[in-house]
């Protein structure tokens, strides 16, 4: 029975892991770019409706999947003790992917997050771009990718820390 519960707990951690990273990267390598087809005022409204939409769900997604983790090494896993985690590669590598898993998911929610909606509610910005100074936006926009993309590397950081596992 534990067997059981230990694979199904790692198949929604999994599942979980698969969302959130390929979710984020999916809207910013996916959709941010094909907005760009759209006139700016539309492109303005339809972002900041995808990112309303998506921001809750990414977090609760983020969430689980740190939640998983947890389980995984610990109740259900070889981390039962706190010694075990500060004497054992295992509990070292289990503490630094719950801290990296951590910190991305906080950037994502408190950083990225809240600058990509400054940006995109920047009325001034949209209106110089629609009225044919598009420089100031394209440069703030630069900015969201290269704050958002801490989150990839977050993301890589965990990937490399679930293969030394």
């Amino acid at each position: 029975m534990f067997w059981i519960v230990h694979q199904i707990v790692l198949s929604v951690h999994i599942l979980l892991g698969i969302t959130w990273v390929g979710g984020i990267l999916f809207v910013g390598w996916g959709v941010f770019p094909a907005a760009e087809k759209l006139d700016y005022i539309s492109r303005q409204r339809f972002l900041i409706s995808l990112m309303q939409g998506v921001h809750h769900l990414f977090t609760l997604v983020g969430s689980g999947v740190i939640v998983t983790g947890v389980l995984l090494g610990t109740v259900l896993g070889p981390v039962r003790q706190l010694d075990s985690m500060f004497h054992s590669a295992y509990g070292h590598n289990l503490l630094m992917a719950f801290t990296v898993g951590v910190l991305t998911l906080l950037w994502g929610v408190f950083v990225s997050y809240r600058f990509s909606m400054k940006v995109l509610t920047h009325q001034t910005l949209w209106r110089m771009a629609e009225n044919g100074y598009p420089r100031l936006l394209k440069n703030a926009m630069r900015s969201v990718a290269i704050v958002s993309g801490v989150e990839v590397l977050g993301f890589l950081g965990l990937v490399a820390i679930m293969l030394s596992f």
